[in-house]
């Protein structure tokens, strides 16, 4: 085994990297992923097509594992403007490069993707609360890479893919956290009494984020599922004990292995896929009418992340019966309304986003149906997915509002972004492909609070759109039915030409 020792200077900063050389495997190039772009910039590192693999080491030092297939450059190029790929080469042909970079800088990083960290603590948590010593998220301070494939997973599960996460700062010290459970413990031990006399407080507690060891309890409570799994305590197990639509049973079974593969329990010898097909199949039983729609999936899968599939379940009933209804109908019309409503608001959050959008003629439901119809689990990195689901969970459908107005407002609100998207075919992929800065938990949760709309301008802009749609659709009935005298006055007056003709003749005769 070879090392390389490559040392540059870089901002000031002296950053040492060690190349080791291991045995290419006949396999690597099926067990390793490719960084999907040249470069991050949240702070990932560069990645080429030889592909690169990153994992974060406890002594803050990240690992970058790069394959490399072509052949050793003539010369070393260890001058700062060297790229991974470039020091990758040294080592030769098929062979993996590993580099270790100490990540003292990564602080700096982080300062850089505008996760607001110079702000006080009070607006990171959307609100005061009596928790003065812990209100920064255990689930906060994180790097999404690019597609990686690690040995280990994150701390969310994933062991590679689009959401797995790299940790630039340690946890809040133990015994924060540990107060930060006990709360949640003595409010979920007396449920019943906080929720009707301390609402504000576990309000303000889910906006800070819900302690990892107890979210799935915490969703679980938060969403009511606790009361209907009580009510109905056999209905999971009497719904698996039928057999269902033979149509919902396959297109199950067909996206099972789309539902984030990258995290441990969805991977073949893992046991998410088995629970995922359980639930959904219980949910398009039980919902007979709609049946079962691929964004269920997502939203179940998230849940069994977290809980039990029976818990996960009820959960699942509650977010599509309530939080989202009408969302997975066959004409999507509640969907339909609510990309109304968020087109309404942003007027009033972002003229100039607004004005851009109606120019190119952009229907809400071009951009805003998978953030709404998968609850942003297809769109933000995991940590944010998380922040947005303990608040959502709490406070309703508004909060899928208000992430969706961030996004847009701080996606397309700067004037050299819209000179870049002259028309809709522009537009349309930079929605698709978020800046990270904007998708970071902290800045989103700090942006959602300084929105300029409140509970009750979302419910007028509500009846706005609901009555503008009853008023078009009584205009549409009224030009419909019109249309239909119309026909029937020339058929009446075909039927009597005829008559007229047949007695003309018969006269004739």
């Amino acid at each position: 085994m070879n090392e390389t020792i490559l040392s540059t200077e870089s901002n000031g900063s002296k950053v040492e990297a060690k190349a080791v050389e291991t045995p290419s495997k006949p396999n690597d190039s099926e067990g390793e992923r490719q960084a999907d772009e040249p470069g991050s910039p949240n702070g990932a590192p560069a990645a080429d097509t030889n592909g690169v693999a990153a994992t974060t080491t406890e002594n803050n030092t990240i690992t970058i594992q790069v394959r490399s297939t072509s052949p050793p450059p003539a010369e070393d190029q260890t001058d700062a403007g060297a790229s991974v790929s470039s020091s990758s080469t040294i080592i030769g042909a098929a062979a993996i490069t590993r580099i270790e970079i100490n990540g003292s800088n990564i602080k700096d990083t982080m300062n850089d993707i505008g996760g607001a960290r110079d702000g006080s603590r009070s607006e990171l948590g959307m609100g005061d609360d009596d928790d003065d010593d812990d209100d920064a998220s255990d689930i906060s301070s994180v790097i999404n890479a690019p597609s990686v494939i690690s040995q280990t997973p994150d701390r969310y599960g994933f062991m590679g893919g689009e959401q797995y996460t790299h940790e630039s700062e340690p946890n809040p010290p133990p015994e924060v956290i540990r107060k930060r459970e006990m709360k949640w413990l003595t409010m979920l031990s007396h449920w019943d009494t906080t929720m009707k006399n301390s609402f504000k407080t576990v309000r303000n507690r889910c906006r800070k984020g819900i302690p990892r060891s107890v979210r799935g309890r915490a969703w679980y409570y938060l969403c009511g599922a606790v009361y209907l799994h009580k009510k109905n305590p056999d209905t999971f197990k009497n719904l698996l004990d039928q057999e269902g639509k033979s149509e919902c049973i396959e297109d199950i079974r067909k996206d099972l292995h789309r539902q984030f593969p990258w995290h441990e329990i969805f991977m073949e010898d893992g046991h998410g896929q088995e629970d995922l097909f359980r639930v959904l199949k219980a949910y398009s039983i039980l919902n007979e009418k709609d049946g079962y729609c691929q964004a269920q999936a997502p939203i179940a899968a998230t849940l069994l992340m977290h809980m039990p599939a029976e818990e996960a379940f009820w959960c699942l009933v509650a977010v599509c019966d309530k939080y989202l209804k009408g969302y997975y109908s066959p004409g999507m019309e509640q969907l339909q309304l609510d990309g109304d409503i968020l087109f309404g608001l942003l007027k009033r959050v972002s003229p100039t986003v607004y004005k851009h959008l109606k120019k190119q003629k952009i229907e809400p439901v071009l951009y805003m149906t998978e953030w709404f119809l998968c609850a942003y689990t297809r769109t933000l990195p995991w940590s944010s997915v998380l922040r947005v689901w303990d608040m959502f969970l709490c406070e309703g459908v508004k909060i899928l509002f208000r992430v969706g107005l961030v996004l847009l407002k701080y996606t397309l609100g700067r004037t050299d972004v819209l000179k870049q998207c002259p028309n809709m075919y522009d537009t349309l992929p930079v929605l698709k492909n978020l800046p990270n800065y904007v998708t970071h938990e902290n800045f989103m949760v700090v942006q959602m609070k300084r929105l300029d709309i409140s509970d009750d301008q979302m419910r007028r802009e509500h009846y706005k759109q609901v009555m503008k749609r009853k008023k078009a659709e009584k205009k549409k009935a009224k030009l419909e039915a019109a249309q239909k005298r119309l026909q029937q006055k020339e058929a009446r007056s075909v039927s009597s030409s005829r008559q007229n003709v047949n007695i003309s003749q018969e006269t004739a005769l």
